[in-house]
């Protein structure tokens, strides 16, 4: 009877282990949520201007067959603003943006545990940029001849949406998934307006999804 036990739970434990280790069915969606962090680097400069801020978005995909899945998603970013002093002020730009996306995914290895995947975006971005000044070295406000933090400037732009990366993503259950992505993102905007033609910056985070569908 022990022996039987035995036999029964190891059995279920191989077919629980096998069900987290099926690929996505053709014909099913996924809906997932993702947290992380924009990183401002070198390029173009983004790293004077800008520091480390929160990302949240959503991405829905359909499964083509057992690698291949399309679909689209909505990603917010914020960019906290580094101060840069500008003659008698100090500046700080904030940026907050708004992607919409077309994206695809490939999966390798999709029976496996840990499944390895790149995926490809093209969109729109919709950038706010919101400039705050504040007097230095005991300068002061010449209409009031205060010192408090005020809004200057105020822009918004539209433009291109392009993204691209990996990820590794493991089922927690048939139905539900994590995964640590990063992706890099390249975003147009109006030189006139923000300041430059192009934002580039990386995104790491992570990926909670739900299967459902065939």
């Amino acid at each position: 009877m022990k022996l039987l036990k035995r036999s029964l739970g190891l059995t279920g434990l191989l077919v629980w282990g096998a069900a987290l280790a099926m690929a996505a069915p053709t014909g099913s969606s996924q809906v997932s949520v993702n947290v992380g962090a924009a990183i401002p680097t070198a390029a173009n400069s983004l790293d004077n201007s800008n520091s480390i801020g929160p990302t949240t978005g959503a991405r829905y995909l359909y499964q083509l067959n057992s690698n291949v899945s399309v679909g689209g998603q909505f990603d917010f970013i914020h960019l906290p603003g580094n101060k840069q002093s500008v003659g008698a002020l100090d500046l700080d730009n904030v940026d907050n943006v708004y992607t919409g996306e077309l994206v695809g995914r490939y999966s390798f290895m999709p029976d496996s545990s840990w499944v390895p995947y790149v995926h490809a975006g093209v969109g729109v971005a919709r950038l706010f940029q919101t400039t705050r000044a504040t007097p230095n070295n005991g300068n002061t406000w010449n209409d009031t001849g205060t010192m408090e933090t005020r809004v200057t400037d105020h822009e918004s732009s539209t433009g291109f949406a392009l993204s691209y990366g990996g990820g590794l993503e493991r089922m927690l259950t048939s139905s539900l998934s994590c995964a640590l992505e990063a992706t890099w993102n390249t975003l147009g905007s109006s030189q006139d307006r923000i300041g430059t033609s192009v934002f580039n910056f990386p995104v790491v985070g992570l990926r909670f999804g739900w299967l459902f569908g065939k």
